[in-house]
């Protein structure tokens, strides 16, 4: 990656490693992160989960609330 963005993201997760920091960077763009579909079925239930919560926590390691 390059471009103005990706070295300031660079730098800070430097600085927070170097005091003694875990960083994760996420890459948005390479994500497949949709807004609702006001379908009103998923997420009622561990039966109907949110079909986006599925997409966008697929790949990840850790599991992000909305």
């Amino acid at each position: 990656m390059k471009g103005n963005t990706i070295g300031l993201v660079e730098a800070f997760k430097q600085g927070a490693e170097e005091a003694g920091h875990t960083v994760e960077v996420f890459n948005l763009q390479r994500m497949d992160i949709h807004p609702c579909l006001g379908c009103l079925g998923g997420g009622r239930d561990s039966k109907s989960p949110c079909l986006q919560k599925l997409r966008f926590t697929h790949g990840s390691r850790r599991q992000y609330t909305g």
